[in-house]
């Protein structure tokens, strides 16, 4: 087989491998996500890339958050690089999150096949090096970033070493130019993990430079040194784009961020909820802190090392996986490490803007990589047939699939355009948009998602690196009185159209915006509202621009300006929202309970006696389901005794239960969590939530429920 070939059936196999390894997911991803803050933001900078590519690659760095301010795209990763690849998927049909989790998968395996590659080209055999390269590639850290894209790329840092490694070897301008395409191609994909195989190619070159001091020495520096500056020439624009948002809004790390999002020893026998064939370890973490290797890569990185301190076969393949391993868990200490101040002081743009560098470890992923294929290599080498060998390799892969097993599941299905979206996406509402409630933090993913109907310019966002600007208004907007020139302000913003999602905003909102909204349309300098359902809630869109027209503002205020003032004047008005302990419970649905159709909630809550006040049920003040208030199918309130019976402090409880119902909609299949808020006669709340996966069909069993 020709060695094309070769590498292709391998990238196949890897495929395959990798959907098997990630079979729990398959079955949603054209339509759920992994969750709804970190994997919706991300969807969405893969589909923006694509639309400005398509319509104003100009304007690629503009994104349409934050706005009115420039170069936004540059506040995250941009993920250029995905959104380019995302383009002919999207032209399939693809959903943006079918685009999103396909890239995901296939990153994933081109990762697992370019680190094999590079085991391939240190001596170690294709089979040898495939085992080695999913024993540690698809382990702890992988079923954390399972769902996520910023990191599928890492097999760019196994290619441009591999492109280093023939650059010395042979000295060949192809070989400069394949760095300097590795390079440029990392840095558009991701800068992490661009500043992850600068250092691991400096440490590379360092090594063989010393290891070998005669190799082409001149000739090499040379075309190294062209490589390097092809690579700056490739990535200059997005340099340049990074560089200006850096200048004009003084972004940067502390060295205390750095250290709080950096590793420690105990990181490394850290593995994930998700990871059952690594149950035994008592550490777990769903974060980027799950960095144990790999039981498998382990044991296949000792023997690889038993086997090489006794013959000295495959020097290169220990060599350099025992140099990347040490380079990666160095360097995931950040600044309390030996790596991090060195390569700050060589390349401070680089990395100076990195936060969690507990993610150096993925270099260290690529180094256990080579030492398992070293391990594997011993192994299979003491075989004597090609039938053993074929039976041994077939064990290896069923004790690397045990052990690097996940239990992953796409649970978030993101909602599908809303009415107040195809509204949204017409000429009656011109940019820039706020949506309220604002955050400036996980929860906008949810509005900037919803942005890709229209892709005009939102306000809200969410980033790695926020505008202090930004942040002032969130912080106002947030009080409990708004104040009074706001709405002045926003215009200035611009604003042009502001969204009121009413069935969003949280209880200790709810009651100033509503207020401060009510006093401007009363006063007659805010226009009546366009009125929207949205799954048994309510949206408000106000116009602040100047294009509304009167009469059609006169026709509303006969309808939505006077629902709206209904509204305002029903909230409930909750000043301090401070959690508190009273008797309280949600008996149904139970946590984790598959519901089949209509979803029933049901518990009780009793305030106990107290200072000469009788026991009285607590107030259920609001049930949400996720993220939203909806209106229930029923509900009602009803005697508990079997609550009396066990806990005769509370009296009778006549009316200490409560039920309600919630239909299901298009869309609510998948893993949802439902919030229930009660209020006890004194004044305190307490809030329960419940986590249950919601599936069609029909409701099974039957549930008491007050009448």
């Amino acid at each position: 087989m020709s060695r094309t070939r070769a590498a292709a059936f391998d990238f196949l196999v890897c495929l395959i491998a990798v959907g098997a390894w990630a079979a729990r997911v398959l079955p949603r991803l054209g339509t759920h996500l992994r969750d709804s803050y970190d994997s919706e933001f991300q969807a969405w900078g893969v589909a923006w890339v694509g639309h400005a590519l398509l319509h104003s690659p100009r304007h690629l760095f503009d994104a349409n958050i934050f706005a009115p301010l420039p170069n936004t795209l540059t506040f995250t990763e941009p993920l250029v690089g995905y959104g380019v690849l995302g383009i002919p998927l999207g032209l399939l049909g693809l959903s943006p999150a079918a685009v999103f989790n396909t890239l995901c998968l296939a990153g994933t395996a081109f990762s697992v096949w370019a680190i094999s590659r590079l085991a391939v080209s240190h001596g170690a055999s294709r089979t040898a090096s495939l085992l080695g390269a999913f024993a540690a590639a698809l382990g702890a850290a992988a079923a954390t970033n399972l769902g996520y894209i910023s990191f599928v790329a890492l097999g760019l840092v196994a290619f441009s070493l591999l492109a280093w490694q023939r650059l010395f070897e042979t000295g060949r301008w192809a070989s400069a130019v394949m760095l300097a395409a590795s390079l440029s191609l990392l840095a558009w994909f991701s800068l992490q993990l661009f500043a992850f195989g600068l250092a691991a190619l400096a440490a590379t070159i360092v090594a063989d430079t010393i290891a070998h001091p005669g190799t082409r020495r001149l000739e090499v520096t040379f075309r190294l040194a062209a490589s390097l500056g092809l690579a700056a020439l490739l990535i200059a624009r997005l340099a340049f784009h990074m560089l200006e948002a850096r200048r004009d809004h003084g972004f940067k790390r502390d060295d205390a961020e750095s250290r709080l999002y950096s590793a420690s020893a105990r990181d490394w026998l850290t593995t994930t909820n998700e990871n059952p064939g690594q149950a035994f370890l008592k550490r777990r973490s769903d974060s980027e802190r799950s960095l144990y290797p790999g039981t498998s890569a382990l044991v296949l990185t000792a023997v690889g090392l038993a086997f090489f301190a006794r013959d000295r076969r495959g020097e290169g393949l220990v060599a350099a996986g025992a140099l990347l391993a040490a380079l990666g868990m160095a360097g995931s200490l950040g600044p309390s490490g030996p790596v991090v101040p060195v390569l700050r002081l060589g390349l401070p743009f680089v990395f100076s803007g990195i936060r969690a560098f507990t993610r150096f470890g993925l270099v260290a992923e690529i180094g256990f990589a080579l030492l398992a294929a070293a391990g594997a290599a011993a192994l299979l080498e003491r075989a004597r047939t090609p039938a053993a060998r074929g039976i041994l390799a077939a064990g290896l892969g069923l004790a690397i699939a045990y052990d690097v097993r996940n239990t992953v599941r796409f649970e978030t299905r993101p909602e599908s355009a809303a009415p107040v979206d195809r509204f949204l996406a017409g000429p009656e509402a011109p940019g820039p948009i706020l949506h309220l409630p604002l955050y400036h933090a996980p929860g906008d993913a949810r509005w900037v998602f919803a942005s890709l109907a229209h892709f005009k310019p939102v306000v809200n966002g969410y980033a790695s690196y926020i505008p202090l600007q930004n942040r002032e208004l969130a912080n106002l907007l947030a009080e409990e009185t708004i104040p009074d020139g706001m709405l002045a302000r926003l215009r200035a913003w611009p604003v042009r159209t502001l969204v009121v999602h009413e069935h969003a905003l949280p209880l200790d909102r709810i009651s100033g915006t509503m207020a401060f909204l009510a006093r401007a349309l009363r006063e007659g300098s805010l226009a009546a509202p366009y009125h929207f359902e949205h799954l048994g809630g309510d949206d408000w869109v106000f116009p602040l621009g100047d294009g509304a027209s009167a009469a059609h503002a006169a026709d509303r205020a006969m309808d939505s300006g006077r629902l709206f003032l209904q509204h305002a004047d029903a909230t409930p008005k909750i000043a301090r929202f401070d959690e508190s302990d009273f008797p309280a419970s949600i008996d149904e649905p139970a946590e984790g309970e598959v519901v089949h159709g209509t979803l029933r909630v049901r518990g009780w809550s009793q305030t106990a006696a107290a200072g000469g006040t009788p026991p009285a049920p607590a107030r259920i003040v609001e049930i949400r389901i996720d993220r939203d208030r909806r209106r229930p199918g029923s509900f009602a309130r009803g005697p508990r005794p079997d609550v009396s019976a066990a806990l005769p402090q509370l009296g009778g409880c006549a009316e200490a239960g409560y039920a309600a119902t919630f239909p299901m909609l298009p869309g609510d299949d998948g893993s949802h969590g439902v919030t229930v808020v009660f209020q006890a006669t004194d004044g305190r709340f307490r809030t329960l939530r419940r986590r249950f996966d919601w599936e069609t069909g029909e409701a099974s069993g039957s549930s008491p429920e007050y009448r």
